[in-house]
């Protein structure tokens, strides 16, 4: 078999280009991004998602106004997107351990891998800035209803930042809906 030194060398030099040139992906308003990503120290992969927004909003929109409920976390099950409960549980531990953080311009969810398990606490709109143990009330509860019994699961009515909002927790970052 013969090699062309010529046509061997464009095609290494268009494969070096073509690998080593960025690829941007097209995002929409609403698509979920990742913002942050962290590696703790028991190998757990913790990454924040937030939403794409239209140029013309601002992340500091008010959450609708609360009301009388807010804050009694109903709970609802669901048999989809289901994490386990290990992955869930180390959600729990990350939300309230000793150092909260702050997460900037309201993100939409949080998640954690575990052993190759996601779980993630999100939230359906907007809140403000918050931190993550603002986030353990609703966690809590939905964890302790569904996930605790291998479900996933959303809570109606979580007082969230400024804001009243429904949180869910499943393995997924999106998904999370009023």
């Amino acid at each position: 078999m013969l090699f062309n030194f010529k046509s061997t060398a464009a095609l290494a030099l268009f494969l070096a280009r073509a690998l080593a040139a960025p690829t941007e992906i097209p995002v929409q308003e609403g698509d979920l991004i990742v913002t942050d990503t962290r590696v703790l120290d028991n190998g757990a992969v913790v990454t924040i998602w937030n939403s794409v927004e239209p140029s013309n909003s601002t992340s500091t929109e008010a959450a609708p106004t609360m009301n009388r409920r807010c804050g009694s976390n109903t709970a609802v099950r669901f048999n989809d997107n289901v994490p386990s409960r290990e992955a869930g549980s180390s959600l729990l531990d990350l939300l309230r351990g000793p150092s909260s953080n702050l997460l900037a311009s309201s993100p939409r969810s949080i998640c954690i891998t575990v052993s190759g398990s996601r779980a993630c606490a999100s939230w359906a709109t907007h809140v403000g800035e918050i931190h993550s143990s603002d986030l353990l009330n609703g966690a809590g509860v939905v964890f302790w209803t569904c996930g605790y019994v291998g479900r996933s699961g959303k809570a109606h009515d979580v007082s969230l930042g400024y804001g009243c909002t429904t949180q869910c927790y499943s393995n997924r970052p999106d998904g999370c809906v009023a």
